[in-house]
């Protein structure tokens, strides 16, 4: 079974779960009110290392990316590289 590109039959809901990272903060843009980022951490067994990393909003975190060990530093490298 697939859905929006995920094979629910190969790979279970929970794998997904942890594919993606649990969403720790949202980065708006103040002008336009979008959601421009998604903090999110990430760790084992789908990651080599446990922390919070920056990514698109709604895409998992793709290589190359940097894992950040606190929730500050992840949110100055969202101010940093996106419009938040």
């Amino acid at each position: 079974m697939y859905s929006g590109g995920r094979c629910y039959k190969c790979l279970p809901e929970y794998y997904w779960k942890q594919v993606y990272g649990e969403v720790k903060g949202t980065g708006t843009n103040d002008r336009t009110g979008k959601v421009e980022c998604q903090i999110v951490y990430v760790c084992p067994p789908v990651f080599i290392n446990s922390g919070f990393t920056v990514v698109e909003q709604g895409y998992p975190p793709l290589a190359p990316f940097e894992i950040f060990e606190t929730f500050d530093e992840a949110c100055e490298f969202a101010k940093q590289h996106f419009d938040v």
